[in-house]
């Protein structure tokens, strides 16, 4: 929907990330809410009934204290029906081979995950115009 200001919540551990990020969805004019990890993002993000009818995508950092972005993305739908649909990335400084092994995992143990899932984005330098470009494409921007 033309004019639409796209609601994306990102969720990584580092607060560096999450500022770099907010910086440039903000420039780029998304609505970008952060969390630092589940336990912000169950308490502080996802409480309120009409984000989570509005959320448009997910970005997940995948290794972060408790539960990994794959393992979040797995267990999204079971936790909150309202987002059984909700497309997500990973967008991770893990090595590739890494990530790439938990992903296919999770696709094979959720079919949420699977449905769900529309890429993997390496953390690397300047890499923000590469995470900005899969957005603007999952969300046709």
């Amino acid at each position: 929907m033309k004019g639409k200001q796209y609601l994306v919540i990102f969720v990584d551990d580092s607060p560096s990330a999450r500022e770099v990020v907010e910086d440039g969805f903000k420039d780029s004019g998304y609505l970008l809410v952060t969390a630092a990890g589940v336990v912000e993002l169950e308490n502080q993000v996802l409480t309120s009934s009409e984000t989570l009818k509005q959320v448009d995508l997910f970005i997940f950092d995948f290794d972060m204290p408790y539960l990994t972005g794959t393992q979040i993305a797995s267990a999204m739908d079971r936790v909150y029906a309202e987002l059984k649909d909700v497309p997500f990335l990973i967008f991770s400084g893990r090595p590739q081979d890494e990530v790439l092994k938990s992903i296919e995992t999770s696709k094979k143990s959720s079919p949420s995950f699977a449905r769900n899932y529309k890429g993997f984005v390496p953390k690397k330098e300047n890499s923000l115009s590469d995470l900005l470009a899969v957005v603007g494409k999952i969300l046709k921007k």
